[in-house]
């Protein structure tokens, strides 16, 4: 009996403290509109870079505007059920709208170079890579951990840190 009461005690305790628990969570979720998502994408680039208080003023504004207009034109979603002339009429929209980012972004370059390096250019340019390390080309793997690789130094016959 008294066991019996231990167990309804704790039970009841772990409803009360797990509904608390999620009513904490529920209300602490916090979403950021697309104008304060696209500043913080620039403040984060400009870390990334690792960019001066002077320059960082400078590129923060443009790339602001750049994502902007990237953002203008994104792709339409298309539709399941269309005929054959919506799906082509699909095609040729997404064409344009690539047309028109690759536009953005060869006017961007040229505003980009006056204030930053070709290298921190390329970063700008290239595209989003989730991966932690960075982009990997496509097709070329990563070599496996013990896997013994010819161009490292240390795999050397001669290698003097060997022995």
């Amino acid at each position: 009996m008294k066991r019996n009461l231990i167990y309804l005690s704790f039970l009841a305790l772990m409803l009360v403290y797990g509904q608390s628990v999620t009513a904490q969570r529920k209300c602490c979720v916090v979403r950021c509109d697309s104008v304060q998502n696209i500043e913080n994408r620039a403040m984060a680039m400009s870390r990334k870079l690792m960019l001066d208080e002077k320059t960082s003023a400078k590129f923060v504004p443009l790339y602001t505007a750049y994502l902007t207009e990237l953002s203008q034109c994104q792709p339409c979603q298309p539709q399941k059920y269309t005929t054959d002339e919506q799906c082509l009429q699909n095609i040729e929209q997404r064409y344009d709208e690539q047309i028109k980012r690759l536009n953005i972004k060869k006017s961007y370059v040229a505003k980009f170079a006056d204030i930053l390096t070709p290298l921190q250019v390329q970063k700008v340019m290239s595209p989003n890579c989730r991966k932690a390390k960075g982009c990997m080309p496509k097709g070329v793997k990563k070599p496996m951990r013990g896997m013994q690789r010819p161009d490292c130094p240390l795999q050397q016959q001669n290698c003097p840190l060997k022995q």
